[in-house]
């Protein structure tokens, strides 16, 4: 009785069987070798593929790994895609953070010329300081924010405030 390749993998022993992916002659066969590390490598001599030779023994490719292999591929799998989705969130913070700054900027170089009209033409109101103050402010907000995303930009704009001031 000869042994086939899906035995040889399931009670993780090495061997020989012949080969049931293709009909080959019977010198043709499919070594099986299970390594320390509990992989198992096959390997047909008739040149046939491993998921061919596998498949035709009922297995699955996932088969020839041990499950502490696999289970632990996974949750490296499952880490990776959350670090993933944390540094693309990060990421679209940063640039929504930016955008807002940029438009900050303008909104108070905006407010700050309407200033200058108004007190050259007399026509100063409280209104219109309210409105510098309140684009100052949330331009500082917005720095807040930044400041807590990146540590490193923080101090990059503590220098610049401290060169302003």
């Amino acid at each position: 009785m000869s042994t086939t390749v899906a035995k040889l993998v399931l009670e993780r022993l090495n061997g020989r069987a012949d080969c049931q992916a293709r009909k080959h002659s019977s010198r043709l066969q499919v070594s099986v070798r299970h390594f320390p590390d509990g992989t198992v490598g096959v390997k047909c001599f008739g040149g046939c593929d491993t998921r061919d030779v596998i498949a035709a023994e009922g297995l699955t490719y996932t088969q020839l790994f041990p499950a502490r292999n696999r289970a632990e591929r996974q949750r490296h799998t499952q880490i990776r895609r959350e670090v993933d989705a944390r540094e693309n969130a990060h990421e679209t913070r940063l640039t929504t953070i930016y955008t807002l700054l940029r438009r900050a900027d303008a909104l108070i170089r905006d407010r700050g010329q309407a200033l200058q009209f108004a007190e050259q033409h007399g026509l100063m109101t409280d209104a219109a300081w309210d409105g510098l103050i309140r684009a100052f402010r949330l331009k500082q907000a917005l720095e807040d924010e930044l400041a807590l995303l990146n540590p490193r930009l923080a101090e990059i704009h503590e220098i610049g405030r401290e060169a302003q001031g």
